[in-house]
């Protein structure tokens, strides 16, 4: 949330008395911590144990670990309500969390995800790369003073980008910005060794592109590479006959060109013609899961809860398909169970 748009919202209509504007923040905020609370919470990690899921993954700003001035994400106590979540969910269940710094000072990939819409002001800035640094400090402390070191992977970037017509595509990342991220990967490495060398480090990109120094870096041995695979809903006609082999064969395109365990995200929802029926999303989700486990290091589903309403093309909204505790509770995802019938039968 961008407590700054308040102020603008005033300078561009009068504005309302400073007293009132300070009542609208207070407001603003409260309701922002109230959504912290709220959005992923035990009864969240309960659901997800019940089904097998084993690692979190969870998506913070960067405004969560560190001041950055001119920033006009909220930045409040977001990091007590992951340690509540994380905590419970590694002492309870022996869940592993990745810590995701999903945007960066600047912007990573012109996208709202990577700070705001048309920011790609991190790259080749050496402010924003210190700024980078700073959040990256604070998430290692919050790991450190876990009491769990060995339960947390942290993933310093998010799929980064600097030409957002070509995102998850080669030519979505220029040279001299993969070149960037290596830079500051081999700073992220730096902090991690003198913290403590066994904490995992995830490089998440949107760019099919390898950034040059890859090589140097997967001499560490506790490194994965991850890469987006699903830029956009599965674009079919029939979601119960195609959406199974595209899941199969992305994740067979990812085993022949991979060098290192990945990872993919995505939700069940088709481009069209969307069906509600438990049978058939539990073909595609069924049919997904299994082919990432073969070809790949397992998935991470986005996302744990999601309150869309967003109408979809077909039956349902958003939520419908985007909610792993919704598709947990509606039936749709079980426990883990032989299903390799499911690719032998349609040839995938």
């Amino acid at each position: 949330m961008k407590i700054s748009l308040i102020r603008r919202r005033r300078h561009q209509l009068g504005g309302p008395p400073r007293p009132l504007l300070r009542v609208l923040r207070r407001t603003v905020r409260r309701r922002l911590q109230a959504r912290y609370a709220s959005f992923l919470n035990t009864s969240a990690i309960d659901a997800l144990a019940s089904v097998g899921v084993n690692v979190l993954r969870v998506p913070t700003t960067y405004a969560a670990w560190t001041d950055v001035p001119g920033s006009q994400y909220h930045r409040g106590n977001q990091t007590r309500f992951l340690r509540t979540v994380a905590n419970y969910a590694i002492e309870k269940y022996g869940m592993h969390v990745v810590s995701d710094l999903h945007s960066l000072p600047g912007g990573v990939n012109g996208l709202d995800i990577g700070e705001t819409f048309g920011h790609m002001a991190w790259f080749n800035n050496q402010t924003n790369l210190d700024y980078s640094y700073a959040a990256v400090d604070a998430v290692l402390a919050f790991i450190k003073d876990s009491g769990h070191l060995n339960a947390f992977t942290i993933a310093p970037i998010n799929e980064a980008a600097d030409n957002l017509d070509k995102f998850a595509l080669p030519a979505g990342l220029s040279q001299s910005s993969a070149d960037w991220i290596v830079k500051y990967m081999k700073g992220v490495l730096a902090k991690v060794e003198a913290v403590d060398r066994r904490i995992p480090v995830m490089l998440r990109t949107a760019s099919r592109a390898r950034p040059s120094g890859r090589p140097s870096l997967s001499r560490r041995p506790t490194w994965s590479w991850t890469c987006t695979s699903t830029t956009s809903p599965c674009p079919t006609p029939s979601p119960t006959t195609w959406c199974p082999r595209s899941a199969a064969s992305r994740a067979s395109w990812r085993r022949t060109r991979s060098s290192r365990p990945s990872s993919a995200s995505g939700p069940l929802q088709a481009a069209n013609n969307n069906s509600l029926a438990v049978a058939e999303r539990k073909t595609n989700f069924d049919t997904q899961r299994f082919a990432w486990q073969r070809d790949a290091s397992g998935g991470s589903f986005w996302n744990a809860a999601s309150y869309s309403v967003d109408k979809v093309d077909g039956d349902g909204i958003q939520r419908d398909y985007w909610s792993y505790v919704d598709l947990i509770n509606a039936g749709v995802i079980t426990k883990p169970s032989p299903f390799a019938f499911l690719l032998e039968e349609r040839g995938l």
